[in-house]
């Protein structure tokens, strides 16, 4: 079962994407940020970029959670768009909110509620990616 919108828009979501053809994984975090000076809420993704699995993550780009589009901004590193990585996130985002994806992925969250980060050990939280209590929340 893939990953659900509710998982990805939860707020701390950390998960692996793996593309299916060529065995290749990325890990990303999509952090949601509300600023007090913009109305709204704001999807910031970030790529896994060095060993500390914890702390070693990139800006990548922004989700607009509407549509299921990664946008590149002003922060966005030049190319990052035409990356393996971008493309694997895309086909993640794209199972998740219904579309055909251009590459066969599999994603998996790192065992933690996307919403709260607790550890996840009840079944179907596991499955889901959002804690029983989170999950009323979302």
């Amino acid at each position: 079962m893939p990953l659900a919108k509710d998982f990805y828009l939860a707020g701390h979501a950390i998960f692996t994407v793996i593309d299916v053809d060529l065995q290749k994984h990325s890990t990303f975090k999509i952090a949601r940020v509300e600023f007090e000076d913009r109305p709204g809420e704001f999807f910031f993704v970030h790529l896994l970029t060095g060993p500390d699995n914890e702390n070693d993550y990139t800006y990548l780009c922004k989700l607009d959670p509407g549509k299921g589009e990664l946008r590149a901004t002003a922060k966005t590193r030049a190319g990052a768009e035409r990356t393996d990585a971008w493309m694997r996130l895309q086909a993640a985002i794209d199972l998740a909110w219904g579309n055909p994806p251009a590459v066969r992925v599999v994603a998996h969250h790192c065992g933690k509620c996307a919403r709260c980060g607790r550890m996840l050990t009840d079944p179907e939280s596991i499955e889901r990616g959002i804690g029983p209590v989170c999950v009323g929340l979302s």
